[in-house]
């Protein structure tokens, strides 16, 4: 059966903190907050996109909102992190990090309807943390 929109998220988010204390980072999820992404960890300010099947099964990408949009061409410390797998549990999760500098190129932004980080299948592995 397929997981539910707020599966995926909570999923992804719970992975991002178990990563990211792992690297001795103070990490807070901010989702509640009211803020254009979800995690603040240290000096790094990151959205998180979860994926329930692999990053190689899902074909062209996530789409991010017009606020983390912004975030990302202003902040230099804006992070997208992009966890596959969550279908078979946070423990098999993929964790792929793109900083600011690495998402901007892929960035396609189609004028008032979505934005979308379109990262080629041969490409995104140079991406994965674990």
């Amino acid at each position: 059966m397929p997981l539910s929109n707020k599966e995926i998220e909570n999923r992804a988010v719970n992975a991002i903190i178990g990563f990211e204390q792992q690297q001795n980072r103070q990490v807070c999820d901010v989702r509640r907050d009211g803020l254009s992404y979800d995690i603040k960890s240290n000096d790094r300010i990151i959205e998180v996109k979860g994926i329930e099947k692999t990053l190689s099964d899902s074909g062209n990408w996530r789409f991010i909102q017009p606020k983390s949009v912004q975030l990302l061409l202003i902040e230099k410390n804006f992070y997208i992190y992009i966890v596959d797998n969550l279908a078979n549990g946070i423990e098999n999760a993929g964790i792929y990090i793109l900083n600011r500098e690495e998402a901007l190129p892929y960035l396609k932004i189609t004028p008032q309807v979505s934005c979308a980080l379109q990262i080629p299948a041969r490409e995104r592995e140079r991406f994965r943390k674990n």
